[in-house]
């Protein structure tokens, strides 16, 4: 005997083809296309593997969507919704209100006070039909891969106890030399050339006309930012819970960082729930890693990959709250690491906050001695105590508007921000520097001339 979903997902098939029969239908009534051409801009790697070029290739793509022939095949069979398909899709939508509660009030999102049959393809099954019949090469003939896709999408949204979450972010200096197989909850993949050309794209789209004005540059996004791959977060909520914020994606680039992978990305973390057809918005949300210019992509093993995320889930959650001193230094190496310019204050802030611990005395010495400790297994105790001296000094220059020599400036960026990744991945690892211990390993071992 067929299973429930099994069922569904038969129903879910005649339903969404209907819908595409509908579809034609409408067009061949008024003479309009089923498929048409469109250019769209492509982004592809140089040969030598330096840099990319951009280039413009001419696909099918359905009808639906050019805006003006979609408007003149509406319906509004479905409150709020340009092509509704009811009639199409009211079978599946009477079985979902007798066998899931999809129909029922919601506390949130699209007419949240509707019920039925009716509040479940406005909710979510127009959307549905919507993606399937816009996203064939033409609306003329079906799509068994794209009918085969929808079906665990709708099991998603039918789990009456948990929502998935996606976050995703876009991002340049790793490069999947093989596919990658999803790994706890993450999944790393490279960009299409055309979805690659659709970021530029974006990039480089104004509002609309500019007015003339004279004696004013209307500001426009005018970036030359190609990322290369998309890194997916992917989390779970129970169903009464409204809504999340996952750490795990901050948590995951700081792990590439320290796992010496060089970053950057567009600043924008975006989220949603899955199935993204079904989903009452997308967030787009600040990230504190910059766009950078000359980052070469890294290739990544399925290996790699997965001592990233194992490091990540090492990790505590941190974001921008710093409500602990371990939040404070995992944030703050992940913006110092994060950003265009040169980080300094951010990792100085982050060693203070992993090393110092409370002390309010001899902080500078305390500072350079505690953290030459703590790395001496790995780094020499002396070389690494005047590095952290020269941080702390500098550090303290600067804060206080003090003249800071240039070669002792640029000696304290790169040891700050090399020592800041180094104390911050034996933490994470190993254990967190605890003053009491490294007072008493400073009176055993701390060589003569840091005492």
């Amino acid at each position: 005997m067929p299973t429930e979903s099994a069922r569904r997902n038969e129903l879910l098939a005649s339903c969404l083809e209907a819908t595409r029969e509908e579809a034609v239908r409408r067009l061949d009534a008024q003479g309009l296309p089923t498929s048409v051409s469109i250019e769209r801009p492509i982004i592809v790697d140089n040969a030598e593997g330096t840099g990319w070029q951009s280039d413009r290739e001419t696909i099918n793509v359905s009808a639906l969507q050019v805006p003006n022939i979609l408007m003149a095949i509406r319906d509004e069979s479905v409150p709020f919704r340009m092509i509704g398909f009811r009639d199409q899709l009211l079978p599946l939508a009477e079985l979902l209100d007798t066998t899931t509660d999809l129909g029922s009030v919601q506390t949130t999102g699209f007419i949240p006070q509707a019920t039925g049959p009716d509040a479940i393809i406005g909710r979510y099954l127009s959307g549905l039909a919507m993606q399937y019949v816009a996203g064939l090469d033409d609306a003329r003939h079906g799509s068994l891969d794209a009918l085969q896709r929808a079906g665990p999408d709708l099991d998603l949204l039918c789990n009456p106890r948990t929502v998935r979450r996606a976050y995703q972010l876009t991002i340049a200096g790793v490069k999947v030399a093989q596919p990658l197989q999803p790994y706890r909850g993450v999944s790393l993949r490279n960009l299409t050339a055309s979805e690659r050309g659709a970021v530029l794209e974006t990039q480089h789209a104004g509002p609309g006309l500019t007015l003339y004005t004279p004696n004013y540059i209307v500001p426009r996004q005018m970036r030359w930012f190609a990322p290369s791959a998309l890194l997916e977060v992917t989390t779970s909520r129970r169903r009464t819970q409204a809504n999340d914020r996952s750490e795990l994606a901050n948590r995951t680039i700081l792990a590439f960082y320290l796992s010496g992978f060089e970053l950057s990305s567009m600043g924008l973390l975006v989220s949603f729930d899955e199935p993204q057809w079904a989903s009452m918005g997308v967030s787009h949300a600040p990230f504190p890693v910059a766009e950078k210019s000359g980052i070469a992509d890294r290739e990544i093993s399925q290996q790699e990959f997965q001592d990233v995320i194992d490091l990540a889930h090492q990790m505590p959650n941190f974001g921008s709250t710093e409500a602990s001193g371990r939040e404070i230094m995992l944030s703050r190496v992940l913006r110092g690491c994060g950003t265009a310019e040169s980080g300094f204050l951010d990792f100085a802030i982050a060693l203070e906050a992993a090393l110092l611990g409370g002390a309010n005395t001899e902080l500078a010495y305390r500072f350079s001695l505690y953290g030459a400790l703590f790395l001496k297994s790995e780094r020499d105790v002396r070389e690494t105590f005047g590095k952290l001296k020269n941080v702390y000094a500098v550090r303290s220059k600067l804060v206080h508007g003090a003249r800071v020599a240039p070669e002792a400036r640029h000696a304290a960026e790169h040891d700050a921000a090399e020592l800041a990744k180094a104390v911050a991945k034996k933490a994470i690892v190993e254990g967190w520097p605890d003053p009491k211990q490294l007072d008493e390993l400073a009176l055993i071992s701390a060589p003569q001339e840091v005492r």
